[in-house]
């Protein structure tokens, strides 16, 4: 969700349009949104800088502070950064938007290094955790209810090592592991006698090799493998006050979807500057599973 992406840290967004399931599976059919933070970079001196962002919103008493160190040369850099929000129930017109309160943080650092001039190293860490999260209920929700989320939590890490013109017309070479781990911590209370606690965890992990070939000026080919795996573990409480009673449950079955996938891509110029086309095509291995789910 867009919710666990710190704004401060994107540098931007491409959206993809039509379908791009070729280079990013069959979730890509009807296209892409990609979001791309921002990352470190390299220049010909050593370089030292930072900035400090700060802000304040009357609305709802809410803060942010955002700070960020650069540092580098010509063959490797550094980046870290972090940002901490908070804020109260927003004030609105006709009065206060209860239950709209929220504190999160997110750090984020990424480390880069060329060992020769057509080798390159890179390492990415993010960790996005947002608390008290309030989730203002509305019209549908009785007056009584309250819905929030006291945790949620995103980290991710990746590693990748490229390699520039490796062997005649491949104009590059990655191979790429990354792991990313959700929690989400949920707290329903419908009514002053009951009280539920819905949590899940989402453990993604994978690799991926990829070669860009240039054939000339009007082939660029891409070739690679992907094969990735996501976990998926749920629990939920339901606590009954007047008869002082806790129910366990598991809402869905553990489970695991695992992919494994070689795909191809040609973007072939007919015409400069006028007349493109794509060739492109994957085959997948998919594999669900999962347990049994007993109250």
């Amino acid at each position: 969700g867009l919710s666990l992406v710190d704004a401060m840290d994107v540098e931007r967004i491409e959206v993809i349009q039509g379908a791009a399931s070729s280079l990013y599976g069959s979730g890509a059919l009807g296209g892409v949104v990609n979001i791309i933070t921002k990352s470190g970079s390299y220049k010909d001196d050593f370089f030292v800088g930072g900035s400090l962002i700060s802000g304040y919103n009357s609305v709802n008493n809410g803060g942010s502070g955002r700070l960020s160190l650069n540092t580098g040369a010509s063959n490797w850099f550094a980046k870290l950064s972090a940002t901490q929000r908070s804020a109260d129930n927003t004030q609105t017109p006709d009065g206060t938007l209860e239950n709209s309160q929220f504190k999160d943080n997110n750090i984020s650092a990424n480390v880069g290094y060329k060992p020769s001039s057509n080798h390159e190293f890179r390492l990415n860490y993010q960790r996005f955790i947002a608390t008290d999260v309030g989730i203002p209920g509305g019209n549908p929700f009785p007056a009584t209810a309250k819905a929030s989320y006291p945790e949620e939590k995103r980290e991710m890490f990746s590693i990748e090592y490229r390699i520039k013109n490796m062997v005649p017309y491949m104009a590059n070479f990655s191979a790429k592991s990354f792991s990313q781990l959700i929690e989400r911590r949920v707290e329903l209370i419908p009514s002053a006698e009951a009280i539920v606690k819905p949590d899940g965890d989402h453990k993604t992990n994978g690799i991926q090799v990829q070669t860009d070939w240039l054939f000339g000026k009007r082939n660029y080919v891409i070739l690679g493998v992907d094969s990735w795996k996501r976990d998926l573990d749920t629990r939920r409480t339901k606590e009954i006050i007047p008869k002082n009673q806790i129910i366990g449950e598991t809402p869905i079955p553990k489970s695991s979807y695992q992919s494994f996938g070689v795909y191809a891509q040609d973007e072939i110029t007919l015409i400069q500057d006028k007349l493109n086309m794509t060739l492109g095509g994957r085959v997948d291995q998919i594999k669900v599973s999962n347990e049994q789910a007993l109250n």
